[in-house]
């Protein structure tokens, strides 16, 4: 279309009735219509057009405009002219050099030179000759580009990928044979199913004899169907897509770009910057004067070869830390004065906290039985509901909150058996028959986590502390000014509370039992930060998340909405078993530590939390599409907001036949500490349910144990619930059935726990308002939910996206 009619030939009236409509909506006749009178020539590489030409006849001849040069026949003359002309001519007489001899040139001692000039050239000849457009052809010698055919092989999940290049393809038959023991011997596993497309070189019957004989099932796509074999293909499509970007000209460079671009040879790193003190050495030792830069003299670098004492800061750490290898025993360790004198350190410690008396060994009359000479060595530590409830209560409460370590906490503890150790190495200057009778606990003992416990509990306990009946790892002590309050997991201390006196009294009695170190305000407890405002109090797990990302490898993936695919049900016998499970139990106990501060996840990890035994593929890929969530949303976390009230709240929800394999269903509930979510379980159910109601039944009854639960550790912290408090679920026939315990077929299978739910509802430490599908919180821990559905659900969870900690 043009307002040139020129430009078009054969040109005719145009008696038709269309118009052309304008992008401001006004509309323009057609006045005449003809045929193109002119082409334009695209360039094959970049795709932009370089030239056009008119039509005369048939043809389409290009009118290239020609360089004008303008030459010089006297060497005296370009002192005439000016520079940019007298650069040119020269460095095309010269035979186009660079600026560099160039400049040499123009500015040395010749006849009529009187000027010193700066060049910079942009010689259109230069381009041309370096374009990769007209490439002249290379000398013929043997390398890597003559091979022009390509086998590319790959595994199903992982799709690690193997190429190979050939020079013909009656070398597929043999790269298969090598490929397949490379395969049997570097990762132990076996070649099941071989998918190609219908080429004659799979088809030979040495090839098909081969794959009987290896028992591998040969499948084979349609002739002319290459969508059949969709990720074959796909992958060839990458990698041509890889070499065109990287070389747009010829295809005889494919080999070596294709493997430059999978492995890029890495530079060595230098180390001088970390392990010399200088980067030049001088050979005089005198005291060095003002003016010691000006007589160093410092050869300069040759071009395209960087200096040896610049570089990377990090790669030359890297290199020198890398001479250092950790010693795997004592006779390694001991040949290091760094480390010999860390040993001399620890045993200095041991010895003042008089861990052991050095006795002469005693017969031994008895024969040693494992498990019997000691007794219980489990240690308690913080649940980590509690650990929730704690931090609402100080954010509603505006209570301090301190944070302090045990050092050394395992040797602190005092046995109660009688332990006899052999003398670690060095301890003694040379051999000798006596042993180390143990006083108190250390590391490596079974019993050291328990005997730590109970002489921490002990002195907790001589403070006028007491232990909390509903978490074991709780202690509390209440005064005329307020209450105090302290959590404990292994040798990490949480202390806050109203009165401000005890608690600094209690941190001055454990510094004075104890080795202890005061880390000041809670902002890092187990891997979850803390993060602090007048707003309330913000708790995530962004450099957790982080970490389990790298894990998985998944640092570049794209996100995802969802942490989990609608309608998909995942189930045990589906998919190809994994070779190795240990990736995948890895990541699923990682992404369950996780939850702590991420509810919008735990039905997505509960599920495939149920396959650690034997887990496929596809639940590894559903693993990892969690992980792409994550990705996504690391920031996020749980708030507690200031001012917040301290009335319990709860929702319970149950999908009915949630369970693929077994038809049970899921139970999902969560409690709310006024607005802040405290505890939340997404769990599959220990028995089939009959009727939707009864699934609702049994969840219903589950959640009511958890408000029992946290109204006795609430009134504990002097927070007492007087009213009951609501439990909403959305099934009718469920509540009817804990308001009317009436005698019924349906339900007199149930079991007598699940009542329990009956004698609390009369007891009025529950109601049980009904609420509308819509507005049920708890169904984010039954199922997958759509993308809107589940982003106003976990806003509802309080989870809000917060600042990283760095």
């Amino acid at each position: 279309m043009t307002n040139n009619p020129t430009a078009l030939c054969h040109v005719r009236p145009y008696a038709g009735q269309s118009s052309i409509q304008t992008a401001n909506g006004s509309s323009l006749p057609i006045a005449a219509i003809g045929d193109a009178s002119s082409k334009f020539t695209d360039d094959q590489v970049t795709g932009k057009p370089i030239a056009k030409g008119p039509k005369v006849g048939r043809l389409f001849p290009l009118f290239l405009p020609v360089p004008d040069f303008s030459p010089c026949s006297s060497i005296k003359s370009f002192a005439c002219n000016n520079v940019s002309d007298l650069s040119m001519v020269w460095h095309r007489r010269l035979g186009h050099p660079n600026t560099q001899i160039l400049s040499h040139v123009l500015n040395s001692d010749l006849p009529g030179n009187k000027d010193r000039y700066s060049l910079s050239l942009e010689c259109d000849s230069c381009k041309l000759g370096k374009s990769k457009t007209l490439p002249s052809l290379c000398m013929q010698v043997e390398h890597l580009t003559a091979l022009i055919l390509s086998i590319v092989m790959f595994g199903d999940l992982p799709r690690f990928t193997w190429v190979y290049f050939l020079c013909s393809k009656s070398e597929v038959f043999r790269t298969f044979t090598e490929f397949l023991a490379y395969v049997d011997n570097q990762f132990s596993t076996s070649i099941k199913t071989l998918r190609t497309d219908s080429g004659g070189e799979y088809l030979s019957t040495e090839f098909q004899a081969f794959l009987a004989s290896k028992g591998i099932i040969h499948q084979r796509s349609c002739p002319f169907t290459p969508q059949q074999n969709g990720v074959a293909e796909r992958k060839n499509r990458h990698l041509l897509d890889v070499f065109s970007d990287l070389h747009p000209v010829s295809s005889r460079f494919q080999p070596g770009i294709v493997y430059t671009r999978r492995s890029r040879p890495q530079s060595l790193s230098v180390a001088h910057p970390i392990s010399d003190p200088t980067t030049l050495q001088m050979q005089s030792v005198a005291a060095p004067s003002v003016r010691r830069s000006s007589r160093v003299s410092v050869p300069p670098n040759r071009y395209g070869f960087p200096s040896s004492s610049s570089g990377n800061s990090i790669s030359a750490l890297t290199a020198a830390l890398s001479k250092f290898d950790i010693p795997t025993c004592y006779s390694h360790a001991a040949k290091h004065d760094c480390w010999r004198q860390a040993m001399q350190e620890e045993i200095v410690a041991l010895e003042a906290n008089h861990t052991w008396d050095i006795e002469p060994c005693p017969p031994l009359l008895f024969l040693w039985e494992y498990g019997v000479n000691y007794e219980e060595t489990f240690a308690p530590v913080a649940k980590m509901t509690t650990v929730r409830t704690i931090l609402a209560l100080v954010a509603s409460s505006d209570w301090p909150l301190h944070q302090m370590d045990v050092k050394n906490a395992f040797l602190h503890g005092d046995l109660k058996e009688c332990i006899y150790m052999k003398p670690p190495p060095g301890l003694f200057p040379s051999s000798t028959s006596h042993v180390c009778k143990l006083r108190r606990s250390l590391y490596g003992l079974k019993q050291a986590p328990r005997a730590w416990f109970e002489k921490f509990r002990t002195t907790l306990l001589q403070f006028s502390f007491r232990q909390s009946k509903y978490d074991t790892s709780l202690f509390l002590r209440k005064s005329d000014m307020g209450i105090v309050v302290l959590l404990v997991y292994v040798d990490d201390i949480v202390i806050t509370g109203s009165d401000s006196a005890l608690l600094g009294q209690l941190k001055t009695h454990l510094s004075e039992s104890f080795h202890m170190k005061d880390l000041g305000p809670l902002t890092y407890f187990l891997g979850l930060e803390v993060h602090h405002s007048p707003s309330g109090i913000s708790l995530n797990q962004y450099k957790y998340a982080s970490d389990l990302v790298a894990t998985a490898g998944l640092q570049g993936a794209t996100s995802v909405d969802t942490p989990m695919e609608l309608n998909v049900k995942l189930r045990k016998e589906e998919g190809d078993l994994l070779a190795d499970p240990s990736l995948y139990r890895k990541l699923v106990g990682s992404l369950v530590y996780l939850t702590i501060t991420r509810p919008d996840i735990s039905f997505a990890v509960q599920q495939v939390s149920q396959f650690l035994q034997t887990p496929r593929h596809l639940h590894l890929a559903a693993v990892r599409r969690i992980i792409r969530y994550v990705q996504g949303t690391s920031t996020r976390g749980l708030f507690f907001p200031a001012g917040n009230s301290t009335r319990l709240a709860a929702y319970s929800d149950a999908d009915w036949a949630g369970c693929a394999d077994t038809r049970r269903s899921i139970t999902g509930w969560c409690v709310f500490l006024g607005d802040a979510l405290i505890s939340w379980k997404s769990k599959k159910q220990d028995r089939v349910s009959k009727s939707s109601t009864e699934s609702e039944y049994r969840a219903m009854s589950l959640a009511c144990s958890e408000i029992i639960w946290l109204r006795g550790l609430l009134a504990e912290l002097d927070f007492s619930e007087t009213d009951p408090t609501p439990l909403h679920a959305d099934n009718t026939s469920a509540i009817q059935i804990t308001a009317n315990p009436v005698y019924h077929e349906r339900t007199k299978h149930i079991e007598v726990d699940c009542h329990s739910i009956r004698e609390a509802f009369e007891a009025r430490v529950i109601t049980l308002p009904h609420i509308s599908t819509d507005l049920q919180i708890a169904d984010i821990f039954t199922k997958a939910l759509p993308h809107h559905r589940h982003c106003l659900l976990s806003s509802k969870l309080m989870l809000v996206d917060q600042p990283a900690s760095i």
